[in-house]
């Protein structure tokens, strides 16, 4: 049976795990500040798109997506 003081480690351990960045975690990031800036007038509409862009290439030629 495992103990209450190591049951507590391991949710402490999995909580740190779901906080690191993910590459999609990273990507999906980026995007959401093009598209803020794109709101918020500070881009125009085909630069946000060749951002976007940009963006999912890159990450798909690291291989952080498929």
């Amino acid at each position: 049976m495992t103990s209450k003081s190591e049951l507590k480690r391991m949710f402490q351990e999995a909580a740190k795990e779901v906080e690191k960045p993910t590459p999609l975690k990273e990507l999906t990031s980026s995007i959401i500040n093009v598209e803020r800036k794109h709101v918020y007038g500070e881009a125009s509409s085909n630069n946000r798109l060749r951002l976007i862009r940009e963006l999912i290439e890159n990450a798909r030629k690291k291989g952080d997506i498929c």
